[in-house]
């Protein structure tokens, strides 16, 4: 009975200091929250509930932070004026505190500082009492997990192209007719495929040049992913390292489908 008692009550401290903390501070107490709840009693297989873990009486307790060290300077203060304002005399732990918080909240930097300073040298006496405790009880030190060695990224996917240097410069020398030599540059508007509606692309530049030449377009630019027919004849600044071959314009001075790109 005295240990049921026990429990209660250290039951209802915990809660009002939670519920303290969490007016004034709701992050800190869900911190809070999640290292102070004890393990949950574990279901046996007759159904009966295990007795929790008790705690270890020789390890040091945790320091209280400034809000508490506050609350606990004005608690019995913040109670007497609510039993004074309340009806019956009855009042609720959340109404004291959010009396507390809200003062704390009112609070200038400078009224806070003695609780601030007060915590901080508690947070010092904490540090110390663990190290004795861990010297008198090594095996409670607990271990840190060694964090397994994080997956390389997958690698984007090679598009597989390489430029057909030698290729071209065979080209460039024979020059076929209707050709330019190529230059550094691009030709504005992708040729599409009259069947896909998609860009015509090659991985060589003997097939871009067989596409080219039985199609009318403007000529052939090097990206870095493929060789390109494209519909415009007018050679344009590139900062991409981009080289196109460019076909000789009609007598009209333009290929009929430089106008649509350039358009």
């Amino acid at each position: 009975m005295a240990s049921q008692t026990a429990s209660v009550a250290s039951n209802t401290e915990f809660a009002t200091r939670f519920a303290e903390l969490m007016t004034a501070f709701p992050e800190e107490a869900k911190a809070m929250l999640a290292t102070a709840v004890a393990e949950p009693e574990v279901e046996t297989q007759k159904g009966k509930r295990a007795k929790k873990a008790s705690r270890d009486p020789n390890l040091p307790k945790r320091p209280k932070n400034a809000f508490f060290l506050f609350t606990a300077s004005v608690r019995e203060e913040v109670k007497a004026e609510l039993v004074a304002k309340s009806e019956d005399g009855k009042i609720k732990v959340a109404d004291v505190s959010k009396v507390c918080g809200e003062r704390w909240k009112a609070m200038t930097a400078e009224d806070k500082q003695p609780f601030v300073d007060a915590n901080a040298e508690a947070k010092t006496d904490y540090e110390k009492a663990m190290e004795t405790y861990y010297e008198q009880f090594p095996d409670k030190k607990a271990v840190k997990a060694v964090k397994a060695p994080k997956a390389p990224k997958a690698q984007k996917a090679k598009t597989g192209f390489s430029a057909e240097v030698e290729a071209e410069a065979a080209f460039n020398d024979a020059l076929p007719d209707g050709w330019k030599v190529g230059a550094a540059g691009y030709l504005g508007g992708s040729v599409k495929d009259t069947e896909t509606g998609k860009a015509m692309k090659f991985k060589t530049f003997t097939e871009a040049v067989a596409a080219a030449d039985a199609c009318d377009c403007g000529g052939i630019t090097r990206t870095k992913t493929a060789y390109t027919l494209r519909k415009s004849s007018t050679l344009k600044d590139s900062a991409a390292a981009e080289v196109s071959w460019v076909r000789v314009k009609s007598e009209n001075g333009m290929s009929s489908s430089e106008s649509d790109a350039d358009n």
